[in-house]
């Protein structure tokens, strides 16, 4: 999943869901909603997890400083000063 995709990803379910609340009564509206996501979460989680693991920090400090030179997105690492 491309960096920004979760947002676009949440900006479409709440036009969908908009869009249910206006033709559904909202009982429906958020039953429709809950199993859009059921169907559609799975796979986009699925396509994310690659990229959340290059933003858990290396252990190594050599890796770490080789993973921010590349310009991978991780997390700070305690042990490394900026």
């Amino acid at each position: 999943m491309p960096a920004g995709s979760g947002a676009d990803t949440a900006i479409l379910d709440t036009a969908h869901l908009a869009a249910d609340l206006g033709t559904l009564p909202m009982w429906e509206a958020l039953a429709t909603y809950r199993t859009r996501l059921r169907t559609c979460a799975p796979a986009a989680l699925d396509e994310a997890h690659p990229s959340v693991r290059w933003q858990r920090r290396p252990a190594d400090p050599v890796l770490f400083a080789l993973a921010m030179r590349a310009g991978l997105r991780v997390q700070a690492s305690p042990n490394i000063a900026s």
